[in-house]
């Protein structure tokens, strides 16, 4: 609920959020300090930062899992932030296809990503549209060929769940490009 700072840091717990609510912590642009009330900075929240001290806040109010919610946060908050410096296209359809095809590619592999792993998957994809709309190639990868015979079944699995993406926006992925999606998939969490 928006509450005016100045009458927050001056009465802290004498003000009517407080009578008419259990409240377990405040967000905004400046900390009005009140005591035993966790404070979040907003931007802390756009940039990413204090989601996990907001889950943990939740977390203690309610026991329920919040691993949803936070990907969520994560995905609103930061990735749409990054998408938008990124590219030119609508960064909302772009997550809502690379969130879809990333969700595919653990359905198919039987396996939930970190968070991590998933935002660098989406944001990977996000400029990989990009690249392809515009016709610009990646560097020749000389050893490909191998590359792909080792991972024939996860070069399978990823195309399986990106052809959506290549449907909607009319392109074609080249095996490099599945290349570093099975890099990301691959390497550590």
């Amino acid at each position: 609920m928006p509450y005016d700072f100045g009458k927050l840091s001056k009465n802290k717990r004498n003000e009517l959020p407080f009578e008419l609510y259990d409240v377990i912590a405040i967000v905004g642009t400046a900390n009005p300090k009140i005591s035993g009330i966790p404070y979040l900075s907003l931007d802390g929240l756009l940039s990413g930062n204090h989601i996990d001290q907001l889950i943990k806040i939740l977390n203690e109010t309610k026991s329920m899992d919040y691993s949803e919610l936070k990907d969520a946060l994560l995905m609103n908050f930061t990735i749409k932030r990054m998408i938008s410096s990124v590219t030119i296209l609508d960064p909302n359809s772009l997550i809502k296809i690379t969130d879809t095809t990333v969700s595919k590619m653990e359905k198919l592999l039987n396996t939930k990503f970190q968070t991590n792993k998933r935002i660098l998957l989406i944001i990977h994809e996000s400029g990989m549209i990009e690249r392809l709309i515009r016709k610009q190639n990646l560097d020749v990868q000389e050893d490909i060929e191998q590359f792909r015979l080792k991972h024939k079944k996860l070069f399978g699995l990823v195309y399986q769940a990106i052809h959506p993406l290549e449907s909607q926006y009319n392109i074609e992925v080249s095996v490099e490009e599945v290349r570093l999606i099975v890099e990301i998939i691959l390497g550590d969490d």
